[in-house]
This record gives C-alpha cells, sequence and structure tokens, in this order.
C-alpha cells in the first residue's frame, strides 16, 4: 500500500504513531505479558524493518535534491513488486 500523496502518507504515519501509543500502553500494562513470543518476534521484525526504510529514506533526502527523491519515490510505488 503507497500513500497516493504526501498528506496521505503523513497520514499514515499519523494513525501509525497513534496505534503504536496505543500498543505501548498494552503492552506495559498488565495485559503485555500475554503476548506470545511469536507476536512479539512479528512486532520486532515490522519496527526493524520501518526503522530500515525511514534510515534509508533519511539517506535518500541526504544525498539527493528534493526533486531527485520525488522520482524515485514513484518509481517505487509504480512497481509490481511493491505490495
Amino acid at each position: 500500500m503507497y500513500a497516493a500523496n504526501p498528506m496521505d502518507l503523513r497520514r499514515a504515519i499519523g494513525e501509525y504513531v497513534t496505534q503504536g501509543r496505543e500498543l505501548l500502553e498494552k503492552l506495559r500494562s498488565p495485559e503485555g505479558p500475554t503476548a506470545s513470543p511469536v507476536d512479539l518476534h512479528i512486532l520486532r521484525v515490522q519496527l526493524f524493518l520501518l526503522d530500515c526504510q525511514a534510515a534509508n529514506m533519511e539517506r535518500l533526502r541526504e544525498r539527493t535534491p528534493t526533486s531527485e527523491v520525488a522520482k524515485v519515490q514513484r518509481k517505487k510505488s509504480s512497481s509490481p513488486s511493491n505490495d
């Protein structure tokens, strides 16, 4: 799933952060220890992947003029292998 424009991406990030805060509260609550090892592994992998992608975007932005970043993002979003 790709955001169609920067506002969609901003909204998706905001929703993710909100849900992440709610999840953090649940993990810290008495309910937290009931999370299965598989669920915790899935969570850690997803966080790792997001961290890697955010770092890649930061590096790309540091090396590339803004117009070039937009071209790379459009190219990636049109690729059929990114579902």
